[in-house]
C-alpha cells in the first residue's frame, strides 16, 4: 500500500498491536482480529526489536490481507511502541490489543462501533476475560459508565 493509498483510506478503527516476542500467541491474536465482522479496520503490528519468529508471522498477514501493516523498529518497550503505531495509525478511532490477548466474540468491532455511535465519545473501556487453562473469570474495568466530557 503506498502513501497516497494509505492518505486515501480512514478506516473506522485502528488496532495497535505492540509485539515483543510473541510468536506462541500472536497467530491468535491476528485470527481474531482478521476474523471479525466489522471490516473497516486497519491493523499495526509493530514488533518491539522481537527475535523470534514474530516478524515472520506480520509479514505473512501483511502480504495477506492489505487491512494488515507490519512496522519494526528498535526495542524501546510496550509504552513508545503503543505511541509509535498511534503516529502511524490512519483510524477514526485507535484501540489498543497486546499480542498476547484476542477477541472472543467475532462482534466485537461491530458492538463497539454500536457503542460508539450512540455519542461522541473520546474513550471507551470495556472488561475482559482471563483464561487460565479451564478457567475463565470475567473481570469488568468499571463498574458503571464514566462521563469523560463525551
Amino acid at each position: 500500500m503506498d502513501i497516497q493509498e494509505t492518505a486515501a483510506r480512514t478506516p473506522w478503527l485502528s488496532v495497535i498491536i505492540p509485539i515483543y516476542h510473541a510468536e506462541k500467541y500472536l497467530q491468535q491474536c491476528l485470527d481474531s482480529i482478521r476474523s471479525q465482522t466489522e471490516s473497516d479496520f486497519e491493523v499495526l503490528m509493530v514488533d518491539d526489536g522481537s527475535q523470534d519468529s514474530s516478524g515472520e508471522i506480520c509479514c505473512r498477514y501483511a502480504a495477506q490481507d492489505r487491512r494488515f501493516r507490519y512496522f519494526k523498529k528498535e526495542n524501546g518497550g510496550a509504552y513508545q511502541t503503543r505511541i509509535y503505531g498511534a503516529e502511524q495509525s490512519c483510524g477514526t478511532y485507535v484501540a489498543f490489543c497486546d499480542a498476547d490477548d484476542y477477541y472472543t466474540t467475532p462482534d466485537a468491532f461491530k458492538l463497539l462501533r454500536q457503542y460508539l455511535s450512540d455519542g461522541n465519545y473520546a474513550a471507551a473501556q470495556f472488561g475482559y476475560e482471563k483464561k487460565f487453562r479451564h478457567l475463565k473469570q470475567k473481570k469488568p474495568c468499571v463498574q458503571a459508565p464514566v462521563p469523560v466530557d463525551r
